[in-house]
């Protein structure tokens, strides 16, 4: 018995209120028009478990596969004018997929029960077999939403993306021998809630506007050595990143870094947790490279395990560190290369304003020949020296500002000569800097200020430097009565 194929037909209603058609070669005749809950532009396919690949993709009769899906959508309509269209998914079984291209306007939709309503609770769960998914280049971009996407190959990457990206209560997992588990080639980029855990580079953001608000990002080397970056970003001039509110991972490399920043956006770190664990033989970074402009505030950064330590790596101008606190250890007793826990190279304006460094060996170090000023800075060190300046910044405006540096070894150097008195100090701004050495101000383990501590009251107002609202370690609004040093604020 000869079977006929059976072909597809999808109607949607455009802008003006037209059907716009999409036949197979066969011409069945259509089905009824399918109009999106959110916009009136666009079309919308469903897929579920109890579906075909011969239904017309409607609720009461979804497809069976993505790939289907994704092929009807990718379709033309109305003579190839792009248009937003959705594929939705209420799959309770993981749905595989193989690689593909999504054309621009296409967006997948998970968490969806089996009667079509929205589960917040939910991600839908692909397998996506082979080289993965492209977004294909235009101004529509392509959104994912509610989905688990699990790559099962070695090939490099599993989303790219050379347009607009939106990617909201996502989760990317990919072979753990494989890199780049998502790349951008250039277009705006959206991550909302969104996980990504990969090897090698895990976010790999090259040009155009990044923001990536919540969720986190987990790298870590293939074979225990190598490259590994949690989120690189090379942005241009007038384009912007803004990270907040997210936990970067980077573990196992020789040389391992959360952040790596290149090019000359505007860049916005907040509300952070970045977390780098190296091994005896692997430089760790918080921080490297630099932008035009870096705002780094309120950010937890813990680097552990590594000969080299470095909290945070400052290259260029139009710097601010606000309110974080590095927290820098080191697995030999006697590294071959000293720790240090913010490390500034100053052609321009850097600020550091009420942070808080604790490591065994080294604090702060300055070179370069631009204007540094700290304010409100506690600088823990129990062998190292806290702050360090290299002589290259003798034509520069170096200022302090009631800051504390605890060691055991000596608090301020220059070049090779410890310097017992800053206020004696020969750079430019030094003696009109009212700059103090707080005696023990010590913080306690999980670096809040004791209610006795020398710090609680002991800093200066830093509004001139920062004309914005500050908040502390907790997220309290500073001050509350005098201004503390350090990332902590207690009442007084």
């Amino acid at each position: 018995m000869k079977i006929a194929r059976l072909s597809f037909i999808v109607c949607a209603i455009g802008c003006n209120g037209a059907p716009l058609i999409v036949a197979g070669p066969d011409q069945p005749q259509p089905i009824s028009p399918i109009v999106c809950p959110e916009l009136d532009d666009c079309i919308s396919l469903y897929v579920a478990d109890n579906g075909d690949d011969q239904n017309q993709g409607t609720r009461q009769s979804p497809l069976k596969t993505l790939d289907r899906a994704v092929a009807v959508a990718s379709m033309s309509i109305s003579g190839g004018v792009a248009q937003r269209r959705y594929v939705r998914v209420s799959n309770a079984r993981p749905v595989a997929m193989q690689s593909a291209t999504l054309a621009a306007g296409i967006s997948i939709y998970g968490g969806y029960d089996a009667d079509w309503t929205v589960n917040p609770q939910r991600q839908t769960d692909v397998i996506v077999h082979g080289r993965g998914l492209v977004f294909d280049s235009g101004t529509l971009g392509n959104e994912l939403r509610d989905l688990t996407l699990v790559g099962d190959t070695d090939t490099d990457t599993l989303v790219e993306a050379r347009g607009n990206a939106t990617l909201t209560h996502v989760a990317l997992a990919w072979n753990m021998r494989a890199n780049h588990p998502f790349v951008s080639r250039g277009g705006d980029v959206s991550m909302t809630d969104t996980f990504v855990t990969g090897a090698g580079v895990a976010v790999d953001i090259q040009g155009g506007n990044l923001t990536f608000d919540s969720g986190g990002v987990d790298a870590m080397s293939p074979t225990m050595g190598g490259v590994v970056i949690g989120l690189r970003y090379e942005g241009q001039a007038g384009q912007h990143f803004i990270l907040r509110n997210a936990k970067v991972l980077a573990t196992d490399g020789s040389d391992i870094a959360g952040l790596d920043l290149g090019g000359q956006a505007e860049v916005e770190i907040e509300r952070n947790t970045i977390d780098v664990q190296g091994s005896v033989d692997s430089i760790a970074t918080g921080i490297r490279g630099s932008a035009a402009h870096e705002n780094v505030v309120g950010n937890l950064f813990q680097i552990r395990g590594a000969v080299t330590t470095i909290g945070h790596s400052v290259g260029a101008s139009g710097q601010a560190l606000v309110n974080n606190i590095f927290a820098l250890s080191n697995v030999t007793a006697v590294p071959t290369t000293a720790p240090i826990g913010i490390l500034l190279v100053a052609p321009g304006q850097i600020d550091l304003v009420n942070n808080t460094v604790t490591m065994r060996n080294g604090g702060v170090a300055v070179d370069g020949d631009g204007r540094v000023r700290l304010y409100n800075n506690l600088l823990i060190t129990t062998d190292g020296v806290a702050l360090h300046l290299t002589p290259a910044l003798g034509a520069s405006s170096f200022q302090l500002f009631n800051n504390a540096l605890t060691t055991s070894q000596c608090a301020f150097r220059v070049g090779a000569d410890c310097v017992s008195d800053i206020d004696s100090c020969a750079f430019t701004g030094c003696k009109h800097a009212s700059a103090t050495l707080v005696g023990d101000c010590q913080a306690s383990v999980d670096l809040h200020l004791p209610s006795s501590s020398l710090c609680k009251g002991a800093g200066t107002d830093p509004k001139a430097v920062v004309p914005r609202t500050i908040l502390d370690c907790d997220g309290q609004a500073r001050p509350l009565g005098a201004w503390d040093i350090g990332a902590d604020e207690i009442p007084d």
